[in-house]
């Protein structure tokens, strides 16, 4: 079974013309991980870290690591047997005003974002994908966060004075044992980061997002245009001795495996930095007519549509130590999404059809040799035409 050139030539384009977006809108972002830019100066290499992490947690399970993600993946179906193929995921950012410095207690933070997405799954045999689609957005998000800690600190001497006194030790550590076994400082590096995500402690945050989209079948003969607006709720607490972790009664699972495994020494500990993510959607979704609702209703008129989505991601434990560790690291984790669609004021056709609504919901393990993961997934997608369980397996890279 080979994949025709029908179906390649959309998705070649697809990917060179979102490759080429990459390249214009990250060709002056800085190399965030090199040593060089540790050694210069850990401690503002620490507080970015922290800076990051409030970004990624708030869009954790949304939106994936910036660029191209592909996957050789094999999956099994109730509904369509056994098979394989490339599931991808893009994800690109670019800011369009900078958050401002943290100076007060309770500080509320603004900024804004132009983002692309796209996703799905290509099958060598279209009629054996269980998860026939592929989704592209284009998005212009304003976010809103509410920093609870005492960020007011970030400006003290004293306090500047400690962190000074912190980055000379994890910085002599790291030139004592050398570039290849800068992971021997780890201990030194993460009291940094601690310190910082301390003060910063609980975070909670709003995003605005108005977007305009597309879903269709990997040959493009069904397809859909979307337009409409989402918010997304996110909250996480970044101080480890904060009480309220015990309310993420959903890393629960997690936090003993943890415990179980020793992972960071914490013990039976639910974590602040893993409360599930929410996002809430109304879009206006504009059918063809070779979508499952015009050719099993016989209605390819337009429609709203409600979307609701959580997504969930916390680590589980850490594998030995491997040489792809070096570059993508060696912790497992679990994530969870669940996504439901359902149609606003459907006709009564659409009803009879059984298509006002579709809910899927993917649990995974991921992080084994770098990129290896295996998921389970119960539901279906917008053009699916049935609910399906699916199995997966397979290799994850990023371009």
């Amino acid at each position: 079974m080979v994949i025709d050139n029908k179906t390649l030539a959309p998705i070649t384009g697809l990917v060179i013309g979102l490759s080429c977006v990459t390249s214009a809108l990250r060709a002056d972002e800085p190399n965030d991980n090199s040593l060089g830019k540790i050694l210069e100066n850990i401690e503002a290499s620490a507080r970015k870290k922290v800076q990051a992490e409030v970004k990624n947690l708030a869009e954790k399970g949304f939106n994936q690591v910036p660029g191209l993600n592909a996957s050789l993946t094999g999956f099994s179906s109730d509904n369509d047997g056994d098979s394989y193929g490339i599931k991808f995921d893009y994800h690109i950012s670019q800011a369009t005003s900078k958050a401002s410095e943290y100076k007060i207690n309770g500080q509320w933070n603004t900024s804004g974002n132009f983002e692309i997405n796209s996703d799905g799954l290509i099958g060598v045999n279209e009629a054996e994908n269980p998860r026939n689609q592929i989704t592209a957005n284009a998005s212009l998000l304003g976010n809103l966060f509410y920093f609870g800690g005492n960020v007011g600190l970030l400006h003290d001497d004293d306090f500047k004075e400690g962190t000074r006194r912190m980055s000379i030790a994890a910085t002599d550590c790291v030139e004592r044992v050398g570039a290849e076994n800068s992971r021997l400082c780890d201990r030194e590096i993460n009291a940094l980061t601690k310190r910082y995500r301390d003060v910063i402690g609980r975070n909670f945050n709003v995003r605005l997002v108005a977007n305009v989209g597309i879903e269709t079948d990997q040959s493009f003969s069904a397809t859909q245009v979307t337009y409409g607006g989402s918010v997304f709720l996110g909250f996480n607490s970044y101080n480890k001795q904060d009480k309220i972790k015990y309310l993420n009664i959903l890393d629960y699972p997690a936090a003993m495996v943890r415990g179980f495994a020793g992972f960071e020494g914490d013990g039976f500990a639910p974590s602040g930095l893993n409360f599930p993510t929410v996002r809430f959607a109304v879009d206006q979704v504009d059918p063809d007519d070779q979508s499952p609702r015009a050719l099993i209703a016989g209605d390819d008129s337009n429609y709203s549509r409600l979307n609701i989505e959580a997504a969930y991601r916390s680590p589980l434990f850490k594998v030995g130590k491997t040489p792809i560790e070096q570059i993508n690291g060696d912790v497992i984790y679990l994530t969870a999404s669940y996504r439901y669609y359902r149609e606003l004021s459907p006709s009564d056709i659409v009803r009879a059809a059984g298509l006002v609504d579709q809910r899927l919901w993917t649990v995974s393990l991921t992080g084994l040799l770098g990129g290896l993961y295996v998921s389970y997934s119960n539901g279906e997608l917008p053009l699916d035409v049935e609910r399906d369980n699916v199995v997966e397996i397979g290799f994850k890279t990023h371009f």
